[in-house]
């Protein structure tokens, strides 16, 4: 009787150079195929970083065009009365320090659409949250320039927006008084650590004002960060062209000064 094509030989079985062999082809491949891997998935949140930046900065002037170029603040209480929600016909927002940041305030100019453009919060603030309004406002992927542009009005800005002497002359409130809106940066990628949540902020520094990680700059595509400036348009930058002072401050670029804080 015939075994046929069930009968295998010995002689056809892996040997263990064989076996060698395909463990080191595999990771060979391995090394090279998990980098490349790694490296679309990196460009794919980078453009759609960058798509956020667009976003964020159209709405930001769009904004202005309907607050007769004034700009929109980065950190301020809503005037007593205002009523702001989480979509057209979204519930109110009544935590007052998500109503503080930029992030609800920018919304209706946006079409609501957060979720899109500060993407990042889909992972720290689920809508399950009971927090989920005020998460959304800190955990910005996209910090704003709030100290320079628009102005912090409250605890933790350089500048003190409502000071008459500092905050008229060093923060930019409207959009005809801006030298360079070109290169003013009013959005930027942020990174930062906060109740154990590693993260995004609703702000950023110049690394000059504030080194290290208190800025909450983050150059995460290679060495650089992605910026949205006032003119509407959004570059990378890398950490020397970060630390120019004109990319911040209005004042800065009216004197023609890398190195000046904005307040002499």
């Amino acid at each position: 009787m015939s075994l046929g094509n069930n009968f295998h030989s010995p002689d056809k079985a892996f040997t263990l150079i064989e076996l060698a062999f395909v463990i080191v082809v595999l990771a060979i491949l391995t090394a090279f195929v998990v980098p490349m891997v790694k490296g679309i998935m990196d460009s794919g949140k980078q453009t759609a970083e960058v798509s956020a930046a667009k976003g964020l900065i159209a709405g930001y002037l769009n904004h202005a065009a309907e607050n007769n170029n004034q700009l929109l603040p980065g950190f301020k209480s809503p005037e007593p009365g205002t009523v702001i929600t989480d979509g057209p016909e979204g519930a109110e927002i009544s935590n007052p320090a998500a109503l503080q940041r930029y992030a609800w305030r920018l919304a209706p100019y946006v079409d609501y659409s957060l979720p899109t453009l500060l993407g990042q919060n889909t992972k720290y603030a689920p809508p399950t949250d009971p927090m989920f309004h005020y998460l959304v406002s800190v955990y910005t992927p996209l910090g704003m320039n709030t100290s320079f542009v628009g102005g912090h009005f409250g605890g933790g800005g350089y500048v003190d927006a409502q000071n008459p002497r500092t905050g008229s002359g060093v923060v930019l409130q409207h959009l005809q008084q801006a030298v360079k809106p070109s290169q003013l940066i009013v959005f930027a990628s942020a990174f930062h650590t906060l109740h154990g949540r590693q993260a995004g902020n609703f702000y950023v520094m110049p690394p000059r004002v504030r080194p290290g990680d208190g800025n909450n700059l983050d150059f995460r595509w290679n060495g650089k960060a992605v910026v949205a400036c006032l003119d509407g348009h959004v570059e990378m930058i890398n950490r020397t062209q970060a630390d120019d002072m004109r990319r911040w401050s209005n004042k800065a670029a009216e004197t023609d000064n890398p190195a000046s804080n904005g307040l002499r």
